[in-house]
């Protein structure tokens, strides 16, 4: 098991450096005319590398650290060098660790970019440089610290620290039960963050993002937008409620925006519910979903629901039933014979006929009960 020690250390160890600058052609000179200047720490760059939302703070879960810099009167094949350090830190016994070294060539007069993304754990809390070299010379040192409040700032000077993932808040948007960590049947996600500085008319907004797990063939989605506006410094809490079939098991993560500029990104986890479940067209010999889909053709024989038993009572009854949820109230269509299941590897399935001429077009539910009390709801069209 890894302490958090030993997942920092990891992180600097998986840390990749992401340089760039106009295309040139390596070579070795004895003297240059070429020079370094604004050296920047930042959270972006514009389109010709200068930089945007100077910092030299950041936070854990910053996206990507950016450094812009000038580079002026170099001749052809000037080699640009960018060595990342970790100074020391969180990490024990670790200290001037390179990070890693990436040259380039570039000449004339323009902004370079470099940067690191953020690595999966997040950066370790510390103290930072990166050194750019010319020619093998060392010209410049830029220090940077990450810390667990790191502040992002904005356009307009706004900023945001302590993004925060909570199960609730209180009557100021600060977080009450902090975790990283959510329940397949929570009724509502929250992220708390604080808004410093914002002028009036400042947007805040947040995406929310399925990153990647049991919903199968999915990466990366979006799946929530919520724009807020903020004045001043308060704090925010931007939320989303449980979905009809409860969330998804996997990795998420929020992006935070403020104006449209990218501030922050905090991931969280959702466990595996006791009992999951995806319709599809058809299963396979170990009962394996076949094509999983929530929307169906139009005259579809059957429509099969699979279901994930992951930590429910031996001798447990399972109850499928069928809705048509196309309306106001929502009609009873039938029900499967119930089932006595237990935890197990291979999943159970039940199916449903359409009826003379398959499916017809509309909205439908499959309600799972277990042991008579209704656990999971899993929607589906047909159209």
């Amino acid at each position: 098991m890894k302490t958090p020690v030993s997942r920092a250390l990891s992180v600097l160890l998986m840390l990749v450096v992401v340089g760039t600058a106009s295309a040139g052609c390596g070579g070795e000179v004895s003297f240059t005319t070429a020079s370094l200047s604004d050296a920047t720490m930042c959270l972006g760059v514009d389109s010709e590398a200068k930089p945007l939302n100077p910092t030299d703070e950041f936070g854990v879960n910053t996206p990507e650290i950016f450094c812009s810099v000038k580079l002026s009167n170099a001749p052809d094949d000037t080699e640009i060098s960018s060595e990342w350090i970790y100074v020391k830190g969180e990490v024990e016994g670790v200290e001037d660790y390179v990070i890693d070294t990436v040259p380039l060539t570039a000449e004339g007069t323009q902004y370079l970019r470099f940067s690191l993304s953020r690595p999966t754990d997040g950066w370790p809390v510390g103290e930072y440089e990166l050194n750019l070299y010319v020619d093998g010379k060392k010209k410049v040192t830029v220090p940077f610290t990450v810390s667990r409040t790191g502040t992002a700032t904005g356009p307009g000077g706004a900023s945001l620290s302590e993004a925060t993932m909570t199960l609730s808040a209180d009557s100021m948007s600060r977080p009450l039960e902090p975790t990283s960590i959510f329940k397949a049947d929570a009724p509502e996600i929250i992220c708390s963050v604080l808004v410093s500085n914002a002028s009036a008319g400042t947007e805040l907004l947040s995406e929310w993002y399925y990153v990647s797990g049991e919903w199968q063939g999915v990466t990366n989605r979006l799946i929530g937008t919520i724009p807020v506006d903020v004045q001043g410094t308060q704090y925010a809490a931007l939320s989303l409620t449980i979905p009809a079939e409860g969330w998804p098991a996997g990795q998420y993560q929020v992006k935070l925006y403020l104006n449209g500029a990218l501030q922050d990104a905090v991931p969280f986890e959702v466990e595996s519910a006791p009992i999951s479940a995806v319709t599809a067209m058809s299963v396979d010999a170990d009962y394996n979903p076949i094509n999983p889909t929530s929307a169906f053709p139009v005259g579809v024989e059957k429509v099969y629901c699979v279901v994930y038993l992951r930590d429910v009572p031996a001798s447990s009854k399972l109850l499928v039933e069928w809705y048509d949820v196309g309306s106001a109230v929502h009609r009873f269509i039938n029900k499967n014979t119930e089932m006595t299941v237990q935890t197990s590897e291979k999943p159970t399935w039940a199916s449903m006929s359409g009826g003379t001429g398959g499916w017809k077009a509309g909205s439908y539910a499959v309600v799972l009960s277990l042991n008579g009390e209704r656990v999971l709801i899993v929607p589906f069209t047909v159209g």
